[in-house]
C-alpha cells in the first residue's frame, strides 16, 4: 500500500511539474497576427508578414531587411502607451539587416501598428521602433518592449500601408 501511495505521490508530483511548465510559455506569441500578408508601402517596396516573419522587399523583389518575429500583441502597444483604433505591436530580431544598418543584425526592434482597418482594401498605418537617425536596436527583447517607446522617441512616423 505504501508503496502505491509513493508512486501516486511521484505520478501528481510529475503532473504538477509538467502542467506548471506548459503554463509558463509567453502568451503574447502564441495568439495569430493581425497584420498577415502583403503590403504595399509605397515607392515599390513590399512589407510581407507571415506568422513569424516581417520583411519589406524593394521593386526589384529584393530584401532590403527581415526579421524573426518573437512577441506578438493584437491588442495593445508595448511598455503600457497606446495607439489608436486597432492596434497592435511585435517584437522582431533582425536576421538580415538593411545595407544602412549593419548593425542592426541579431538585434530586436519594436514594429507598431495602428488604425488597422479590414474590408475589400485593408490599410494600416505602421512604423519600425527606429528613433531615426539614430537607429537604436536593443540587445534583447525584453530591452526593446521597455525601451523603444514613444516617450523615448522612438515611433515619431507612422507610414500607411494597404494591404494587396
Amino acid at each position: 500500500m505504501k508503496k502505491n501511495l509513493g508512486k501516486l505521490a511521484l505520478l501528481f508530483m510529475v503532473l504538477f511539474v509538467v502542467a506548471g511548465f506548459m503554463s509558463c510559455g509567453n502568451d503574447l506569441v502564441d495568439e495569430p497576427l493581425a497584420i498577415i500578408g502583403n503590403w504595399d508601402i509605397g515607392y515599390g517596396s513590399t512589407l510581407t508578414v507571415t506568422a513569424t516573419k516581417f520583411t519589406n522587399t524593394s521593386f526589384d523583389d529584393s530584401v532590403f531587411f527581415s526579421y524573426d518575429i518573437v512577441v506578438i500583441d493584437n491588442d495593445d502597444w508595448n511598455a503600457s502607451e497606446s495607439g489608436e483604433g486597432s492596434y497592435g505591436f511585435i517584437v522582431v530580431k533582425c536576421t538580415t539587416p538593411s545595407i544602412y544598418t549593419p548593425e542592426a543584425k541579431d538585434k530586436f526592434m519594436v514594429v507598431r501598428w495602428q488604425n488597422l482597418e479590414s474590408g475589400e482594401t485593408s490599410t494600416m498605418e505602421f512604423a519600425e521602433g527606429s528613433d531615426y537617425p539614430a537607429n537604436t536596436y536593443f540587445d534583447t527583447y525584453n530591452e526593446a518592449m521597455s525601451g523603444a517607446t514613444g516617450a523615448a522617441g522612438f515611433f515619431g512616423y507612422f507610414s500607411t500601408a494597404t494591404q494587396l
